[in-house]
């Protein structure tokens, strides 16, 4: 089993920091991995072009296996976690690591 743990810095990155999402997909699809753990995954704001990031890459993987996670909720948008695995979930648990009134944190098990 190959695992990819990527924080995926919210699709940005690279040596022009620009904002790109099919460049990240092409680093997951090199790696070729069955489970999928990413973070910082954006969802329905403006720097990423309001995309719904979790959305969108498990359309493209197809793994039957879904979860996300917010973070960071910022109105109607945000980011979080999001995994994918080739092998179907049977559960999923999310877990609060907020330390009193410092940034939501969050760990997801699966």
């Amino acid at each position: 089993m190959r695992l990819m743990s990527y924080n995926i810095q919210k699709g940005y990155g690279g040596r022009d920091q620009r904002y790109n999402l099919q460049r990240t997909i092409d680093v997951i699809e090199h790696e070729n991995p069955d489970l999928i753990c990413l973070q910082e995954v954006d969802h329905n704001m403006n720097r990423t072009r309001f995309h719904h990031q979790p959305e969108i890459l498990a359309k493209h993987f197809g793994y039957p296996g879904f979860d996300f996670q917010w973070n960071h909720r910022i109105r109607e948008g945000g980011y979080g976690n999001l995994i994918l695995s080739r092998f179907p979930i049977r559960e999923v648990h999310h877990i609060d690591l907020k330390l009193r009134h410092r940034k939501r944190r969050g760990a997801q098990m699966a």
